[in-house]
């Protein structure tokens, strides 16, 4: 069994950008055609984001469906039990509609907020529960914000750096920000041996 992390920007991705098509069009063959290549069984796990249609988890359908005839699926999602962002009820009610795929809920401890004594990131800290739990070794990013990048950071100091982070660096509009921007991750790892900027 191969076990793929999918990450990326939680919300206002614009799939009807030719660029961000253009990448996911080709995430979805990456995943489904070479990293599963090889392997019968295929586990997708992300960190509980609820399903949006211009949020990264729009491709979990799309990968579901390239995979599911010809290979065993297994989806799990990490949410926090409870947290500011009510990220269980969200998952809930948005992937409820999606009753062609069996999704596994893992509901974990809260990991904490933004701006606390160490001013941990709780995504971050989610997302390396997430990675230790399953033993996941191929990360995939669509994107990817600041919780990513002190992800990859909390990473490389629990030894989980022989990660293979796979980026496609599509853009997002941030809405507080009212800005475009970048996916951290290509911004400050672009030369770390561990990080495959995907074109």
């Amino acid at each position: 069994m191969i076990t793929i992390h999918l990450k990326g920007f939680a919300s206002r991705l614009n799939f009807q950008h030719e660029e961000t098509k253009n990448m996911a069009d080709s995430l979805i063959d990456f995943v489904s055609n070479q990293l599963a290549e090889n392997f019968s069984t295929v586990c997708i796990i992300w960190d509980g984001d609820s399903y949006s249609d211009d949020s990264f988890t729009a491709l979990i359908p799309r990968i579901y469906n390239s995979l599911c005839k010809t290979r065993k699926i297994h989806l799990i999602a990490f949410v926090q039990d409870e947290d500011k962002y009510d990220t269980k009820k969200s998952f809930l009610e948005t992937w409820s509609t999606k009753n062609n795929m069996r999704i596994s809920l893992n509901t974990t401890k809260n990991f904490g907020d933004y701006g606390g004594k160490n001013n941990d990131d709780p995504f971050a800290l989610l997302g390396r529960y997430a990675l230790k739990k399953t033993r996941a070794k191929h990360i995939v990013c669509f994107g990817g914000g600041n919780c990513l990048k002190k992800e990859y950071e909390i990473g490389k100091k629990d030894g989980r750096k022989l990660c293979k982070w796979y980026v496609y660096p599509a853009s997002r509009y941030h809405e507080k920000r009212k800005k475009w921007e970048s996916a951290s991750l290509v911004d400050h790892f672009a030369d770390e041996s561990n990080v495959i900027i995907m074109k």
